[in-house]
């Protein structure tokens, strides 16, 4: 059975460097950044879902890690390596996101996508499947299809999802399972974990769902309800 996996990279040290290397101050100062309000950070039963990490939130609660793109994300797709149904399964995996987010997602393209992250920016590129030794630490599984890594900066209540890279391996799935790949990875980009129910999208093996489960949508939505700093 495919396996679909996730690496995040937390804030402190590496993120502060990320930023510095990237050239400068960020554009979000994290001293303008409001506390945000608490919110359901993990659900089971059902229709479950869960975040790869959380913040501090008013109250003494808790809140996902989320971006603070108030003016959108993009998504840079290399079109080294992309499949021919790629471009399509991008549109529409980028449209379904932005709508349950609330969050604009521009995607764009280019011949290769950088190494390093880029502020509010998620690249997406395309590797031959068979070789464990170029894959992202945390994908080193043999049935792994794709995986995303997630690079955070900020401290406390300020810390929030900087960039992201999504790896997809196997350049043969057919346009469904593709499109159900990078709807997952994606939610992970958005900070989303995997859950243990088969209904969800999340669930971190392809079992046969094509769409989008409630836990996901709802978690997607928790998701996009960031707080803007301050001006």
């Amino acid at each position: 059975m495919k396996r679909l996996a996730m690496t995040a990279i937390g804030g402190g040290a590496l993120a502060f460097g990320l930023l510095t290397v990237a050239g400068g101050v960020a554009a979000v100062d994290m001293l303008t950044v409001p506390t945000p309000p608490s919110v359901q950070t993990e659900r089971g039963g059902a229709h479950p879902y869960s975040f790869i990490s959380t913040i501090p939130a008013q109250g003494g609660g808790e809140a996902p890690t989320r971006w603070i793109a108030c003016d959108g994300l993009t998504l840079l797709v290399a079109r080294n390596g992309m499949p021919a149904n790629g471009k399509e399964a991008v549109r529409q995996a980028a449209a379904e996101i932005s709508e349950l987010t609330g969050v604009p997602v521009t995607v764009e393209y280019a011949d290769t996508v950088p190494a390093a992250a880029a502020e509010n920016t998620i690249f997406l590129q395309w590797k031959a499947m068979p070789s464990k030794t170029n894959k992202l630490e945390g994908c080193d599984d043999a049935e792994t299809i794709a995986c995303t890594e997630t690079v955070t900066a900020g401290f406390g209540s300020g810390q929030h999802i900087y960039g992201a890279n999504i790896t997809v391996y196997d350049d043969k799935l057919d346009s469904g399972v593709l499109h159900s790949t990078l709807l997952h990875e994606l939610g992970h980009a958005f900070g989303l974990n995997h859950v243990d129910s088969h209904s969800e999208l999340m669930y971190p093996e392809i079992a046969g769902q094509a769409h989008l489960g409630k836990g996901d949508r709802d978690a997607l939505r928790i998701a996009g309800q960031f707080t803007c700093p301050r001006r």
